[in-house]
């Protein structure tokens, strides 16, 4: 078979990349994900860092802050495609909506991701940007 260890959900996939340790993570790593009615493997590659404006609330308990400056990026690309056999038509994975392939930018430091770029059907290519993150109190 394709070796798929786990099989995850689209939605899984933000949590897996800040996981991702870039300086160990074999590249590129194969990621099995289930859409709608198919099963995708996905490409995953760590590209290098990229300087990115963000603005961003920050939620922590009571407190909140603008997060508002140019952070250090690192970029990850996925590449996902459709395992079913040639006589069924394949479906586009779909990932917050973006179709086809995507990337993934992660904040160095915090491991936030913060941008998500992709395409989109009807508009061609967009950018998908974090409007705020809840951090919860347990470092987590």
């Amino acid at each position: 078979g394709l070796g798929c260890p786990r099989i995850l959900e689209p939605a899984s996939l933000l949590h897996i990349v800040s996981a991702i340790n870039e300086t160990t993570a074999q590249n590129p790593l194969d990621l099995c994900v289930f859409n709608k009615k198919q099963l995708h493997l996905i490409k995953v590659s760590v590209g290098g860092s990229q300087s990115l404006q963000v603005n961003y609330l920050e939620k922590r308990g009571d407190s909140q802050i603008r997060v508002d400056k140019k952070i250090d990026t690192i970029k990850i690309s996925f590449q996902p495609r459709s395992l079913v056999p040639t006589d069924i038509e394949p479906e586009e994975l779909s990932f917050l909506g973006l179709k086809g392939d995507f990337d993934i930018f992660i904040d160095k430091s915090s491991r936030i991701p913060v941008q998500v770029s992709g395409k989109i059907a009807a508009f061609g290519k967009v950018d998908i940007f974090l409007q705020e993150v809840t951090i919860s109190q347990n470092g987590r």
